[in-house]
């Protein structure tokens, strides 16, 4: 991670270091040039003043120019200018500032000016305060030149958009500099129509559907949302929009397309013109394709392996006039009898439904067992079935319900004890209905538990002179209590030490005595002159002292004295584990028969979730209450039926889902209903997409062999 985290900072330095290094360079040649301009300025004597047509033209170029980057206009006297021409500029936020320059002054080109640039190009130029402003160039370009070609093309764009029938305006005269027209043949327009029917669909399709993904997305959404609404207000409007979503997208996606506004077609009848263009980096030259040189069009895509090129080939076309776009090719190659003859295919569209479909999917899928309950529940609460009230375990084992039915059970039972682990617990979520009353029979408590429970055992006493002391030195009674003594020291150290030398003691007792008795050994100050440093010198000690005038004391915080009582009855717990495991088993034993309730999911009763709770300190009281209460616990479990076992051994297994009622249909009703519409989508219109694509592989291959 580190790594990566470099190499991002890396790449954000050097593109910002580039990113400087451009400004500082474009910032730089603008310096350049207008340095260069001043020189000029000083350097260069004019040659003569602009005519009246010069000035008019000018200033019509100066009024569509920017005046920020050209500047006012310092006088009209005419200058020379030669040098290489150069272009430079700055990209910005994806919009690019190109700056012209001839021998280091930046210049402005009017109308086709650029048309006639050369490598050394000589130039007559007006002077304005940051520009220089072309009048004449290469002695083939000038101002009224210029103006003249551009009203041609204008006229040669209405005719064009107009579709005049005759031979399309020339924009050069017939000499050596035509670029754009032939002198011997020029682009002829026939006729002008507008498209077919076919040709219209050939041009807009069907699209892929993207609005009716839209909505359905929209739809999905707000079915979520009414999950977890908490209002019915919420939820009315959420489905509302759902619905209305789900509508609007399936009359998007069916309703028949208006034919909309038809384009014009121009007729038009020309010679084939191939002119290299550029070379790419594999030195292929690039060619461009155009009618008499006059304008470029763009063929179908499925019909440019099919045409093959001949340079001064004669050609009749039927192009739109928005977009250059070929409808027709010759006598051989039509859009509008394509269209009619093979009726287009799309697929493309239901695919996109498709991949809606299966990102829904993706949701109900993630949980099949909760998707399965749903449908389950949802089926009977279609079916009106109701929800059986039980009171009794055999009528809820004869006959058994079967799953998805609602029950509501009312008793009383026993939750089940289970001791798989080092120490029993009560699970609830499994709960005996109609069993055997749970039966054992608990050994009497040991005398070493007796004497660990003895409430005179850790009494302690306060000393006035003790606490005055304490303050003395800096006591903080505020964290650890006012100082205390323990005056019974020799029973507590003999009752641990009883309970800690049995030949039987189990691994987790002996690791809570090691932990009572190093707590006593650290934490308690003791009334000799050092301390022991282990159990057994301690023992001897304090014990060697019983009997005497001043036998051995101890003295501790409060603090530390709860917390040994803490241990002690840790260690009372522990010792107690051993007969709560052997109760626990013979509980379990015992209760058979009936029926064994196991709730899969949802909360339990708040009677039934105290018994469930996990307290090893009162472990063995309620062990021994469960056997005193034959009865057990009333409960009322309302909830749908998920499973029922019974292979004659053990008690039945009814396992019962209580998030599934009556109260609850409204969440499995709408996740039914996001399974429904997402599965539908998926499966409907991903099969139409294969059969679409299909057909649409036969259409593309029964169109190469008719034009073949």
């Amino acid at each position: 991670m580190e790594a990566l985290a470099i190499l991002k900072i890396l790449l954000i330095l050097v593109l910002l270091g580039s990113t400087i290094y451009s400004v500082i360079v474009y910032q730089s040649r603008k310096k350049a040039s207008l340095k260069t301009l001043a020189t000029f300025r000083q350097e260069t004597s004019p040659q003569r003043n602009l005519d009246a047509a010069e000035h008019r033209l000018l200033g019509q170029i100066i009024a569509q120019a920017e005046s920020k980057t050209l500047g006012e206009l310092t006088s009209n006297e005419v200058y020379p200018l030669s040098g290489p021409y150069l272009r430079h500029g700055l990209e910005t936020n994806g919009n690019t500032v190109w700056h012209d320059t001839i021998g280091g002054v930046e210049v402005l080109l009017p109308y086709d000016a650029d048309y006639f640039l050369r490598e050394h190009n000589d130039a007559l130029v007006v002077l304005a305060e940051k520009q220089a402003i072309v009048i004449a160039l290469n002695d083939e370009f000038s101002l009224a030149g210029g103006e003249e070609r551009e009203q041609r093309r204008e006229q040669k764009q209405n005719q064009w958009e107009s579709g005049e029938y005759g031979e399309l305006s020339r924009v050069f005269d017939a000499d050596g500099n035509e670029a754009e027209d032939d002198q011997g043949n020029s682009l002829t327009i026939r006729e002008q129509r507008q498209e077919s029917d076919a040709e219209m669909e050939a041009r807009r399709g069907r699209g892929v559907a993207l609005l009716p993904a839209f909505l359905w997305t929209i739809a999905f959404v707000c079915l979520a949302i009414s999950l977890v609404a908490d209002t019915t207000l919420v939820l009315t409007i959420c489905l509302s929009v759902s619905l209305l979503a789900i509508l609007f997208a399936l009359y998007q996606f069916f309703r028949r397309q208006s034919p909309g506004e038809p384009l014009k077609v121009n007729q038009v009848y020309g010679q084939i013109r191939l002119t290299p263009v550029g070379v790419d980096e594999q030195n292929n030259v690039q060619i461009s394709v155009t009618l008499n040189e006059s304008i470029g069009f763009n063929l179908p895509e499925h019909w440019r392996p099919l045409i093959t090129y001949e340079d001064g080939q004669h050609q009749e076309m039927a192009i739109r006039v928005d977009d250059y776009s070929v409808v027709s090719y010759g006598n051989r190659m039509s859009l509008d009898q394509e269209v009619r003859r093979f009726p287009p295919v799309y697929w493309g569209r239901h695919l996109t439904l498709a991949i809606v479909g299966a990102i829904a999917l993706l949701f109900p899928l993630s949980d099949a067992t909760q998707t399965g309950r749903d449908l389950l529940f949802t089926g009977h609460w279609l079916a009106g079935t109701g929800t059986a009230d039980i009171g009794d375990p055999e009528t809820l084992v004869n006959p058994p319900p079967s799953p998805g039915t609602l029950v509501s059970l009312n008793g009383n039972g026993h939750c089940a004890v289970e001791t798989g682990n080092h120490y029993p617990a009560f699970n609830c979520r499994r709960l005996h209905w109609g069993a055997d009353a749970p039966q054992a029979n608990p050994q009497p408590t040991p005398p070493v538990i007796e004497q660990l429970q003895d409430r005179e055992l850790l009494l302690t006493e306060k000393d006035s002179y003790l606490s005055l002391m304490a303050t003395m030195q800096g006591w903080n009674s505020y964290r650890d209590g006012s100082p205390v003594i323990f005056s019974n020291l020799p029973a507590l150290i003999d009752a641990v030490d009883d309970a800690c030398s049995q030949d039987d003691v189990s691994t987790e007792v002996s690791r809570q005595c090691e932990r009572t008795q190093r707590f006593i050994l650290e934490r308690l100050a003791l009334t000799l002159d050092t301390n022991p440093d282990n159990w057994s010198a301690l023992r001897e000690q304090v014990l060697a002292r019983q009997d005497s005038d001043k036998p051995v004391t101890a003295v501790t915080s409060e603090a530390q004295a709860r917390g040994l009582r803490r241990l002690i009855q840790q260690l009372v717990d522990t010792l107690n584990a051993e007969r709560s495991i052997l109760i626990a088993q013979e509980i379990a034993e015992s209760q058979q028969g009936g029926v064994l309730i196991q709730v899969v999911q949802g909360r339990m009763p708040a009677s039934l979730e105290t018994i469930s709770s996990y307290d090893r300190s009162a472990m063995l009281g309620r062990l021994l209450t469960m056997i005193d209460n034959p009865e057990g616990e009333t409960f009322q479990l309302e909830g749908m039926v998920t499973a029922y076992q019974n292979d004659g051994h053990t008690s039945p297994v009814l396992s019962l889902d209580l998030t599934r009622n009556s109260d609850t249909a409204k969440a499995s009703l709408i996740n039914v209903l996001w399974l429904l519409l997402s599965a539908g989508l998926l499966l409907g219109h991903g099969l139409l997409a294969v059969i679409r694509f299909l057909q649409s592989r036969k259409r593309d291959e029964s169109i190469s062999a008719f034009y073949a």
